[in-house]
């Protein structure tokens, strides 16, 4: 019960009209979906998928994915993407295409 109390008056903080939106909302048959569009709905830009997704790789992979414009393609950069191409086929063609 506290937990509930405490997580209202969280939403309360960021906007005061989560808690009563969701409650709302609430059924048997509400999922986080469900739950996540209200938030989405109410605080545009809540749920940032690519946002977190290229952070997570970011802190996974330790590389950076920004990407560099000022650079120009040279043969040699074409030709590692067609590694990158190569290898890519020759995974799909082992293991399918998902």
């Amino acid at each position: 019960m506290r937990a509930m109390l405490v997580t209202g008056a969280a939403f309360a903080a960021i906007d005061k009209r989560l808690p009563l939106l969701i409650s709302e909302l609430l059924t048997e048959n509400t999922t986080l979906d469900d739950i996540n569009k209200v938030i989405s709905s109410v605080i545009p830009g809540a749920f940032s998928v690519e946002k977190k997704l290229l952070e997570l790789l970011e802190k996974q992979s330790g590389l950076h994915t920004s990407v560099d414009c000022s650079t120009p393609l040279t043969e040699q950069s074409l030709s590692r993407n067609d590694g990158e191409d190569q290898t890519r086929r020759n995974a799909e063609n082992m293991f399918g295409d998902d």
